[in-house]
């Protein structure tokens, strides 16, 4: 079978060579993150660029715990890290408890999930559904109706579209009266819930659910320490920048050679732990952990896109 060169060029930007180019090393780094406390643990997708699926892991490696098979992607969790809203390729939306148990999915969504949010409380969700792609393209309608399913029960109530428009982001609201939408044409919208009352909102936001899950902060509130990323795209490492300006390295990258259509990140996601205690980065094909303090560097586990778990 002759390939064609599109897909050589994309297995070369997944492999981040084509052809003499390096990944580089971290200067000085462990073989694991042994260093690190256990807590905070983490959430992340596992295994070779995040294909064994969604897991748990603590700080320092010592557990890793499989959550979700990789046919899943993590759409919202509640703030106290109990219970997710998951999603698949086929567009179906399905609801769990963070440890991997009760899959259950939410049949109102099929294969035409949009968009989706778990309530503050993790009591409802409010999902809207896009076109129905099984129908000749000619008919495809989206509409911006907004789907309200219990949790426990997964009965839904359907609050009436106001117009067939796309929704792109549905979020509730941190009092958890109310979702807004923000449309195709980048307008927003607010609807009460459970009543459905719609009104149009200015470009400014009001208060949106804080979503401590999703945080990966790249300052720390304590001391105003900023992560700066070295070089492009982190192919000279990390570094710390306090709040006077000064600079100090954090980790170091050496040996990172681009060639060809390579431009992935070398050092991606870079984020502090709640005590600003250590630095959790996406590098290779594992997530890394640094400790501030020391600079004690090394592997957490294989894997990409962590975050701190609630």
């Amino acid at each position: 079978m002759v390939r064609p060169i599109g897909f050589f060029l994309a297995i070369a930007a997944l492999t981040g060579c084509c052809g003499g180019g390096s990944p580089g090393i971290i200067q000085g780094a462990q073989p694991d993150a042994s260093f690190a406390p256990a807590t905070p643990e983490l959430m992340m997708r596992c295994g070779l660029y995040g294909g064994d699926g969604l897991c748990r892991a603590s700080l320092d490696g010592s557990t890793v715990t499989h959550l979700f098979d990789p046919a899943y992607h993590l759409i919202d969790m509640t703030d106290d890290g109990t219970r997710v809203l998951l999603g698949d390729q086929d567009t179906n939306l399905f609801v769990a408890n963070s440890d991997g148990t009760d899959l259950r999915q939410i049949h109102a969504l099929d294969n035409r999930n949009g968009s989706a949010g778990l309530s503050p409380d993790g009591s409802q969700i409010a999902a809207v559904r896009h076109a129905d792609f099984s129908l000749p393209q000619r008919k495809w309608v989206d509409d911006d109706a907004v789907y309200l399913i219990d949790v426990a029960t997964l009965q839904h109530q359907v609050l009436p579209k106001r117009a067939d428009e796309m929704v792109t982001q549905l979020q509730w609201e941190a009092s958890g009266r109310a979702v807004q939408l923000r449309m195709f044409d980048g307008t927003l919208s607010r609807v009460t819930i459970p009543g459905g009352q719609r009104t149009s909102l200015p470009a400014y936001r009001t208060p949106l659910r804080s979503r401590p899950s999703w945080n990966r902060p790249e300052y720390c509130a304590d001391t105003g320490d900023q992560i700066g990323v070295k070089g492009f795209k982190g192919d000279e490492g990390l570094e710390i920048i306090t709040a006077t300006g000064h600079t100090s390295d954090l980790a170091v990258v050496t040996g990172r050679e681009r060639v060809g259509h390579d431009h992935l990140p070398t050092i991606d996601r870079p984020y502090f732990t709640p005590d600003c205690g250590h630095v959790v980065f996406d590098f290779g094909e594992s997530v890394w952990a640094v400790d501030v303090a020391t600079g004690d560097v090394g592997p957490i586990t294989q894997g990409r896109e962590s975050f701190v778990w609630p």
